[in-house]
């Protein structure tokens, strides 16, 4: 079977460290709270010989190592240790979201599960399923959870919980060269497909992005992200608890919770969080729940703003990008700016902007930033240039973040490529190489200085067109010799191995040379963007190419837009249009004309949606809680269409 590391050309990897698994390094944490949950507080050392403990009863329901065991617990305690005995005992943690029982029994099939870690609520549902799949159910009782809770009469761990790491687990060796986890992609494009990821995937994701985010032993995350997607498993959960950090689990996001704890009301100071990762709708509901209940006066205005200035060290967002309303509204609230990144679970975190620098235009470019829409027209001055024989090398001050010169990473951007992820972009059509990255730098071939894209696009518009940005126009978009369009490829030792039992869909998602093949269309000039998905994100509307992620963008903007969803629309004339599903706030009292009128002041004419629908909700891939862009579609359909304005007609009558 191709192997993308054993048939790839060597690339030079990044100074890491051999796989050491999480609970590895817990004994050298023992007597140091790792997480609290709703129910208590609980040691590293607590957790180990809970975990250990556990292990013993899953090896025994087992027969030999790497067997695939799935965990159904929810975001506390027992899911950390149900993960940790997995790997003490050797085997793949299968990770599965209880709220979402229907698939489970799909995951069960695909992965041949041997074994579900469960907990008491959810016991009868995973019984039904492993009578089906014919795995066997092992139940955590709180016996075990309450092993691992901090002793209440002293802060120190009692001699009785300390366990030898020697004495849990196999040999390094083996975690060298072993699988850790699978994790199930939201199957938009059809099946759910297990991303099989190895220890040293894991070390290298958790080794990268500690290091750009220079995580610390004494931080405290927020942690309310699902366990079984990459961002809340590994960069919320695995990276912390690496260090020897503190995790604030939350069974489920609750803002008005959020705010408490990011408030500090009514903790002590050692149980103040400072370390925020979340999604963009996420920081909505935030910001939703600060205007309708935390901004009623001038002085708790003012007591957000100091307290989270104060005690935040890092607010973080994972793709998609955020608009420019959200980055600063949040700004104006907290004091901080976002840290914008991207990933995927193929990947881990593939970009992101910088801890320390700007990111965002300094105050006289914030004026002009609505004309500012699209990274083309941007002018990042702030980058050392330097020739190489294969291009022009923009350094990225990754080794420095503390330059004395500020990165400026506008909103919107996904950042610079972390350490261990080597970046290219290729052209659409040919597949050429047009520019190579890593937290190095980034050198734009120099045959791609002149080189056109395949269509004329309002992205990469060229002298010749005419770009219209919020309430005015800025004619052309200087051409810039560093600049580079195309397809984004990804590699290095973060990227995963193989799906789960699909060679063919493996290999279909390598190069020959081993690079991942991601279908995203990214934009280098000085920073990196992402514009959308080459397949449906990405349309061609009057000889013209569009980004409908762009366009959502625009649209969170405007005043009263709450969500928005773009996709393309068959059209006779235009080969395509576009079509915006949009959700407005409350009391908003927008319309779908107001919505059309707004956009044409701030986008070009063949960009502007010319059918837009105003609805409650937009509809969501129930994993991933991301937009089902293909219900977006169907929406627009002609026969649906009346169907559900007749409905609509119906329920406004009543």
């Amino acid at each position: 079977m191709f192997d993308h590391r054993r048939d790839a050309v060597a690339v030079p990897l990044w100074p890491r460290r051999a796989p050491r698994p999480v609970f590895k390094r817990a004994a050298e944490f023992a007597d140091r709270v790792a997480l609290r949950d709703a129910r208590g507080e609980y040691t590293y050392g607590g957790l180990l010989k809970s975990a250990a403990g556990l292990s013993a009863q899953v090896a025994g329901q087992l027969s030999g190592d790497q067997r695939r065991v799935l965990i159904v617990c929810p975001n506390d305690a027992t899911h950390v240790i149900a993960q940790w005995a997995c790997w003490i005992s050797g085997q793949i943690a299968v990770p599965v979201n209880p709220q979402y029982p229907g698939y489970m029994e799909y995951y069960a099939t695909d992965c041949d599960a041997d074994l579900i870690l469960t907990v008491p609520e959810h016991e009868a549902v995973v019984k039904d399923v492993a009578v089906k799949v014919g795995s066997k159910v092992h139940v955590i009782t709180d016996a075990d959870r309450k092993e691992a809770l901090k002793p209440d009469d002293t802060c120190s761990t009692d001699e009785s919980q300390k366990v030898s790491v020697e004495d849990v687990g196999h040999a390094n060796s083996f975690y060298a060269t072993s699988n850790a986890l699978i994790i199930y992609t939201p199957g938009t494009s059809g099946s759910p497909k297990g991303v099989l990821l190895s220890f040293a995937n894991l070390e290298a994701r958790i080794q990268s992005l500690a290091q750009w985010w220079e995580m610390r032993s004494d931080d405290c995350f927020l942690h309310f992200m699902p366990l079984d997607h990459s961002q809340g498993l590994v960069d919320s959960l695995l990276c912390p608890l690496s260090l020897g950090a503190k995790c604030v689990l939350m069974k489920e996001f609750d803002p008005a919770d959020v705010w408490v704890q990011m408030l500090a009301i009514e903790k002590s100071a050692v149980d103040c969080v400072n370390m925020l990762m979340a999604t963009p709708s996420h920081y909505v509901r935030l910001i939703e729940k600060y205007d309708s209940s935390l901004s009623k006066s001038q002085r708790f205005v003012d007591y957000v703003r100091s307290s989270c200035s104060r005690r935040m060290r890092l607010m973080a967002c994972s793709s998609p990008a955020v608009p420019n309303s959200m980055f600063y509204r949040w700004q104006d609230i907290t004091g901080h700016q976002l840290l914008q990144s991207y990933s995927t679970a193929e990947t881990g975190v593939v970009f992101s902007n910088p801890l320390h620098g700007v990111r965002t235009p300094d105050s006289t470019e914030k004026t002009r930033r609505k004309q500012e829409i699209w990274t083309t027209q941007q002018e990042l001055k702030t980058f050392n240039r330097e020739q190489t024989i294969k291009g022009t090398l923009i350094e990225s001050r990754a080794s420095s973040q503390k330059s004395s010169v500020p990165l400026s990473m506008p909103p919107g951007t996904a950042g610079l490529p972390l350490p261990a992820v080597f970046v290219q972009v290729v052209d659409e059509t040919d597949g050429e190489v047009l520019a190579e990255g890593s937290h190095y730098g980034t050198a734009v071939m120099s045959g791609n200085r002149n080189k056109k894209p395949a269509r004329p696009t309002f992205m990469n518009a060229g002298k010749a067109s005419k770009v219209i940005g919020g309430g005015g126009g800025v004619d052309g978009v200087k051409d810039s010799s560093e600049s580079a369009i195309g397809l984004l490829e990804v590699r290095g030792e973060a990227v995963f191995r193989q799906y789960w039992r699909k060679p063919k869909a493996t290999r279909k998602e390598f190069t020959d040379s081993g690079w991942l093949k991601t279908g995203e269309i990214v934009q280098y000039r000085g920073v990196y963007s992402v514009l959308g998905q080459h397949q449906s994100d990405m349309v061609t509307t009057g000889g013209f190419r569009v980004s409908a992620l762009q366009i959502e963008l625009t649209l969170l903007d405007m005043p009263g837009v709450r969500e928005a969803a773009v996709v393309a629309l068959p059209d006779s004339t235009w080969g395509h249009k576009m079509g915006a599903m949009v959700v407005v706030k409350d009391g908003s009292g927008l319309t779908e004309k107001a919505v059309v009128d707004w956009a044409k002041g701030q986008l070009p004419e063949y960009a502007v949606p010319s059918a837009v629908r105003v609805v409650p909700d937009l509809p969501r891939n129930v994993v991933s809680g991301s937009v089902d862009k293909k219900e977006v579609v169907e929406a627009f359909a002609p026969k649906k269409a009346n169907a559900q304005g007749e409905e609509e007609r119906k329920q406004k009558q009543e």
